[in-house]
């Protein structure tokens, strides 16, 4: 494995547009594939976007030193 990526330095509402024009967005909702348990994938787009704006927005402050992005 390694180290994680560097946060990138974009506006959450840039990642947000971003994230809708990712091939599993379906009519512009945002959808979240994701592992429950190894082996099995499973497809989420009952996520509130006012809780992914709040986990866009405040991330780099979990993710990198004091809160400052890194890149």
């Amino acid at each position: 494995m390694g180290p994680l990526p560097a946060w990138p330095r974009v506006p959450a509402r840039a990642l947000l547009e971003a994230m809708r024009s990712d091939k599993k967005a379906r009519d512009g909702k945002l959808r979240f594939v994701l592992m429950p348990r190894i082996g099995k994938a499973a497809s989420y787009d009952g996520v509130p976007l006012a809780a992914v704006e709040r986990v866009v927005r405040f991330a780099p402050h979990f993710f990198c030193d004091s809160g400052h992005v890194h890149g």
